[in-house]
Formats: C-alpha cells, structure tokens, sequence
C-alpha cells in the first residue's frame, strides 16, 4: 500500500465561470471517479475547494492543508488552467525576452526558495470546451488501476544540438539513436514512431506563439537542409497508450490562453501521454556535454520515472538532484540554472507513475530549444 496523499485543489466559482454549472458537476464526477481508482491503489485523495484564487493565498492554503497529513508526503493536482487557478508570474533574472516565467513552483515549495520543491505538484489544465479536462481525469483514473507499460524511448533533436541530446538520450536508453531535424522534418515524420513508448525526449526549438517545434541545422549539415525546419506538429500525434513527455523546446510548456491546435504540450495530453514536462518561457541548454540546465533535469527526471518514480517525485527529485550538482560544481546556482527550475512544469497527474519494458531484439531506431 501507498502511503502518500493525494490534494487536488481547484476553485469551483472560476470553474462555473469557464464551464458552466452543469459541466462542473460533470467535472466533480469525474473527480468522484478518479478519488475511486487511486483508493483501489492505496492512494488517499482529498478535493478541495479553494475560497480565492489568488496565487499567493492557494499557497497558504496548501500549507495548511498539508500540516494535516505531515508526516506523510502529499501529492498535489492542480485541476484547472491560469484562468482557474493562476500560475505565478515569477521574476525573470536572466536577460532575455520574457517578462516573467508563469511558474507551478511556488506552490511545490514550503519555503520562499521557490527553486527547491518539498512536494510533487501536477496540473491537468483546461481549454474551453470542457471536454479536454473530462477525458484527462478519466484517462488519469484508468491509469490508476493498470501500469503504463512500453519500450524504453524515443529521441527527436534538433541536427545542432545532437551531441548534448545524445548524452541526455543515452543516460536512459544506452545505445539509443536519435532522430535529427534536419534531415527529419514534418514531411519525414512518422507518427507511430510514438506509439508503445515509455517516454518521449524532445531536444528542439519552440516559439511563445506558435504550436509547432522546430529543428536546426548543424554546420556540417548539407548546405540545401533548411536552417529550421518545421520538426513537428499537433496534428502529428498519434493517440498514445501512455507515456512521459519530455520537451526542451523554449515555450513547449507555455499553454496561457491556448488550445490544442496552439500547443503541442495539450495535444500530447489529449492523445493519452501520462504527463508532459516543458518550459514556460525561454530554455536554455548546452550545445555538448556536459549535461547542465534543461539537459541535465531532463536527464535526471527520466532516470526517476523510468525507474518507477511516481511523476510528481521524479520531477522534485530531478530539481533537488540539479540543485546539488550544479552547488557541488560551481558552487551556486547562476540566473540560467534558477530559470530553468522554476520554468519547468509538469502537466498530468504527479501520483501515476510507469513500468519499463526490458528491450528484446527490437532497438530504437532514431536518428534545444
């Protein structure tokens, strides 16, 4: 039996508001239904109804409510998106184009050092219809009573950044090919090379107000490959039977005021992937290794989950792992490293978790931000 508790927090006025009563009653059976599996599982789960939604009061709120549990630990699910429960709108260090990083951090952590989580969080977020939030919570549910299952992974990196993919690819799947953008574009894209996956690794580009990803030439590339070719779209993603998303890409994770077609991190959602790990606003990464920023907490949040983390841990584990290495090497965290923890989100439900399939004579066969 599991010995931690599951808080799934939302502001049911800010529902209503989005939804209409009658899809919010729909919402709380569907939460009914969810509360049901993880029980089966030896999950407890409580819901909770928040008064206001103002970020910094949900924070205090979460601090209360934990105190009840303490000293087990607490999963918390975040059910709605900006307009429900607002993310944070943390100050950006670095000086790049974003004018703040909309951020699940602070509601991770006890302490005002937003970049070191004390708790699993998870959001499931929402688009207009209400339809998107109704098939993730159901789809969470059914992934509570069985095991994800599937091959160990796929690789998709921009050509320039191949070296720094593969020491982050390789760390999960020894051995493992990436697929490159260029030569792999949208044209050359195959969508069942997704299928049966345990997770998903993506080392391309992104834009605030695009849904697509792009790849990126590399200087010894064919000089008739283009310099950024489209890599991928939503309307490439198969339905999945599960698995963790991982994307790198700048904005892969940025979804204030967006749908499907606009964001590839919902589309992965509503195609069944168990979760999806991306940045809010610019990434940052190296061109090889060593692995550090969002290479190294990719590197690290696929060894946790792979290994039968549940997602919410693996991702406060990965950034506890981050935050010791990168003090061991330098001695601090530098305004990139800080960025790159607050920036990256997790969207699913942070209790499932995956089982990995041991690789038999069938091998990956694939080829920042």
């Amino acid at each position: 039996m599991r010995n931690e508790v599951e808080i799934i927090l939302s502001h049911k006025g800010n529902l209503i508001a989005k939804y209409g009563r009658e899809n919010v009653f729909r919402i709380e059976e569907a939460l009914g239904e969810l509360k049901k599996c993880m029980a089966n599982k030896g999950i407890e789960s409580h819901v909770h109804w928040l008064e206001s939604s103002a970020p910094s009061r949900v924070r205090k709120s979460i601090a209360e409510l934990e105190r009840r549990f303490i000293p087990r630990p607490i999963n918390l699910l975040i059910l709605g998106g900006d307009d429900v429960v607002p993310f944070f709108r943390l100050r950006n260090e670095v000086e790049d184009d974003d004018l703040y990083i909309p951020s699940d951090a602070p509601y991770a952590s006890r302490l005002d050092n937003w970049t070191i989580p004390d708790r699993a969080v998870g959001r499931i977020p929402g688009v207009k219809e209400v339809g998107f939030i109704l098939k993730v919570l159901g789809y969470a549910a059914k992934k509570h009573t069985r095991d994800t299952t599937g091959k160990k992974g796929f690789g998709y990196s921009t050509s320039k950044w191949k070296a720094a993919s593969k020491s982050v690819y390789e760390a999960i799947t020894p051995g493992g090919r990436l697929r490159l953008s260029p030569p792999v574009t949208k044209k050359e894209f195959v969508s069942k090379w997704l299928t049966k996956r345990t997770f998903l690794y993506f080392n391309l580009h992104g834009l605030k107000e695009r849904g697509e990803w792009y790849g990126e030439r590399a200087p010894q590339d064919p000089e008739d490959y283009r310099q950024f070719p489209v890599a991928l779209l939503p309307e490439l993603i198969p339905k999945l039977s599960g698995g963790i998303v991982f994307s790198e890409a700048c904005y892969g994770g940025y979804i204030l005021d967006k749908d499907m077609k606009a964001s590839l991190a919902l589309t992965f959602l509503a195609q069944n992937a168990d979760c999806f790990v991306g940045s809010s606003a610019i990434a940052y990464g190296p061109y090889k290794p060593p692995s550090t920023e969002a290479d190294l907490l990719c590197k690290y949040f696929l060894q946790y989950a792979t290994k039968g983390a549940s997602y919410g841990n693996a991702l406060m584990n990965a950034k506890k792992d981050f935050v010791r290495k990168m003090l061991r090497i330098q001695g601090h965290l530098d305004e990139d490293d800080r960025k790159t923890l607050l920036e990256f989100n997790l969207f699913g439900d942070p209790g499932l978790n995956c089982r990995v399939m041991e690789e038999d004579d069938e091998r990956v066969v694939t080829n920042h931000h």
